[in-house]
């Protein structure tokens, strides 16, 4: 299935059951249908960044 397609009708990908929680939730904020609501890039670098350390510290 075309990605991009799927993303244009509102379907995304699946989550794998491993991934972190901090990390599916950050996915889904990117999801957002309202492009406003979605992080900057600036704000999804500190996410990174803070769930970087989180997990190496």
């Amino acid at each position: 299935m075309n990605l991009a397609l799927a993303i244009c009708n509102d379907q995304r990908p699946q989550i794998p059951e491993y991934t972190p929680e901090p990390y599916a939730e950050l996915m889904k904020r990117c999801w957002n249908p309202v492009p406003t609501n979605r992080p900057s890039a600036k704000a999804l670098s500190d996410e990174f960044r803070n769930l970087y350390y989180f997990f190496h510290s």
